[in-house]
């Protein structure tokens, strides 16, 4: 093997050398790393619209949660409202009906009054009459001891008929 180094050769390879990275640098090397900062811009902004899309998205999310909060508390108001509703109308509705049956009660104590009343006056009016019947009787007839049983026990069955009449 020849270790002989051509100089010229040497010269040219050089020189060609020199002149491929010239062209290079000039034609090749401007647009390819024009394209690989733009490529790393885009890479860049991809990265900061993903973080601002992770940023707004949890902001969403924060928001969602809050309003879900909200939401929760607003349907445990009206819950708790309902309740409270639902509480005083029925407590309406006892108080009313138990001024109902105060009411009925007392209207029948009257209707009861009244009746007991109109029993007694009637009772005064058949007393009365039959009194004055067994006056007549008694009047009218000389009356021996057996005889004056005898009306006192007719004229307490008729009063017991009467009011057993009365009561029917």
């Amino acid at each position: 093997m020849d270790l002989n180094l051509d100089i010229g050769l040497l010269i040219w390879t050089l020189i060609t050398f020199a002149g491929l990275i010239a062209v290079l640098s000039r034609f090749a090397w401007k647009p390819l790393r024009r394209l690989l900062d733009e490529r790393q811009d885009m890479i860049s902004s991809s990265i900061e619209e993903a973080r601002a899309g992770r940023d707004e998205a949890r902001k969403l999310v924060l928001e969602n949660e809050e309003k879900m909060r909200q939401a929760r508390e607003e349907m445990h108001k009206i819950v708790e409202e309902g309740h409270k509703l639902s509480e005083e109308i029925r407590g309406e509705a006892r108080e009313k009906a138990g001024e109902r049956t105060a009411a009925m009660i007392e209207e029948a104590r009257r209707e009861i009054e009244r009746e007991t009343k109109k029993s007694l006056e009637e009772l005064k009016a058949t007393v009365a009459g039959l009194a004055v019947r067994v006056s007549r009787q008694v009047i009218g007839e000389n009356l021996d001891e057996k005889r004056h049983e005898q009306i006192a026990d007719e004229f307490i069955e008729k009063l017991r008929k009467s009011r057993d009449n009365k009561r029917s």
